[in-house]
């Protein structure tokens, strides 16, 4: 494997979705599996948005087609002053038992129409199979590491999921990434240096936000 151009990886989880907070939505929903978030979502995603624009000199933002990941990486590429590049390859896991079906998520161009941060022409690197399994997972995620952190030169932001962040992790600091903290709006922080990745933030501190798992009783 060469040196990557990338040596500081931040990893985001989405913010609270209005699905969790208010199941009834599902109800009437054309997207069921495709939840935005709620305001308490929306709220995390700028407190996480204006931490990093403290803390980091970030380069490149990348999201998952999910909405909950476009709309929390929306105000995130307010406060960083980057566009949003679209990566299928942070999807949730298509696992079976939770998408009954193909999620059949929008491109870049198709979320760019209401998302203006959006690289409209943009192209993910990696497409998720569906269904898909722990192992074909992990492949997955491996190849979505792969593509952004050979490709992409300085500090990287990518928003992602909860099932998919340990995955993604794992395929750079091996079984260690099994630890971390994929909390709402969590912040993981992975620096290459001397050869290696290391995991140097968890997830497990929430302190830049004003709402957390515990605050909506969400765990």
């Amino acid at each position: 494997m060469k040196p990557p151009l990338c040596t500081d990886l931040w990893l985001v989880r989405h913010g609270s979705r209005l699905d969790v907070e208010q199941p009834a939505w599902m109800d009437t929903a054309a997207r069921p599996h495709d939840s935005p978030l709620a305001d308490n979502g929306r709220i995390q995603a700028r407190e996480t948005g204006a931490w990093l624009a403290r803390e980091i000199d970030a380069s490149h933002l990348f999201a998952s087609p999910f909405q909950r990941a476009v709309q929390t990486a929306t105000p995130i590429a307010e406060a960083l002053g980057l566009p949003i590049r679209i990566e299928a390859g942070l999807s949730e896991l298509f696992l079976a038992r939770w998408f009954p079906t193909h999620p059949n998520l929008p491109d870049a161009a198709a979320l760019a129409v209401d998302y203006p941060a959006v690289l409209a022409d943009g192209s993910s690197h990696v497409q998720p199979n569906y269904p898909e399994d722990e192992d074909t997972a992990n492949e997955r995620a491996a190849r979505t590491m792969a593509a952004i952190t050979e490709g992409y030169a300085g500090t990287v932001v990518c928003v992602s999921h909860g099932g998919a962040i340990s995955h993604l992790c794992q395929a750079l600091v091996g079984d260690i990434g099994r630890s971390v903290h994929p909390r709402l709006c969590c912040l993981i922080h992975l620096q290459y240096r001397d050869g290696v990745w290391r995991l140097l933030r968890d997830g497990a501190d929430g302190s830049h936000l004003s709402i957390t798992e515990e605050t909506l009783r969400i765990f």
